[in-house]
């Protein structure tokens, strides 16, 4: 359990109560979801807006891009004040925090949540046309910033639902396959594909019920 819960008690207990109940969907069980919906819900509408940003962003938030995401992301648009108090008091709830992630090869500002399950939880609890609109955005963001990332381009446009994800894939599966002789075109969509749906789910938990032992019931309670 200490791979999706990171050493979390709750957090492993709910998951060892999901494996025991056999819960069918991939997402975080109900006794993590509840606390860290309520949580979500103590925030003001800018702060929302710039954790709903980091969700969206997936494992590697960079701060600058979060920023643009959050500013034009929604209506009213924030300026770039608002935008900054808003990371601040996104980071004050404890429901972010600051830390340096790898964007492109280099290490830079960025924004993560404190526990990969709560990132899922947000993002569940997300409309499907406000992902939709919330990925757009964060394509446009990249495409301004390192329109050379082309992995990050497919699987925003791709959750878009914007045709330009076509081509994108299609780069990403020719860069991949010339810079490595064993990779080819094939395997990288199927890669690059995995990689899109960990954007709306975790698959931590999938791969712990999948290693869970015939009969295993977890702790009682």
């Amino acid at each position: 359990m200490w791979e999706p819960s990171l050493g979390n008690p709750l957090f492993a207990l709910e998951l060892a109560r999901a494996v025991r109940d056999g819960e069918g969907r991939a997402g975080a069980p109900e006794g993590v979801r509840q606390p860290v919906a309520e949580r979500l819900g103590r925030l003001g509408p800018a702060a929302r807006r710039v954790v709903d940003a980091v969700a969206v962003a997936g494992q590697d938030a960079a701060l600058t891009e979060v920023l643009d995401v959050a500013r034009h992301g929604g209506h009213p648009r924030l300026s770039a004040a608002e935008a900054t108090e808003a990371v601040e008091a996104a980071v004050a709830a404890s429901v972010v925090e600051e830390r340096q992630v790898v964007s492109e090869g280099r290490p830079v500002a960025g924004l993560a949540f404190r526990h990969p399950l709560a990132r899922l939880t947000c993002y569940e609890g997300l409309s499907a046309v406000r992902r939709r609109l919330l990925h757009s955005a964060y394509a446009e963001a990249v495409l301004r910033r390192r329109p050379e990332a082309v992995d990050a381009l497919a699987a925003h446009l791709t959750r878009a639902d914007d045709p330009r994800a076509t081509g994108y894939l299609r780069q990403a599966a020719e860069r991949a396959a010339a810079l490595s002789a064993n990779d080819t075109a094939d395997r990288y969509y199927a890669e690059l594909t995995d990689r899109l749906d960990a954007l709306a789910a975790d698959s931590a938990l999938a791969r712990v019920r999948m290693r869970a032992p015939a009969g295993w019931r977890g702790p009682a309670g």
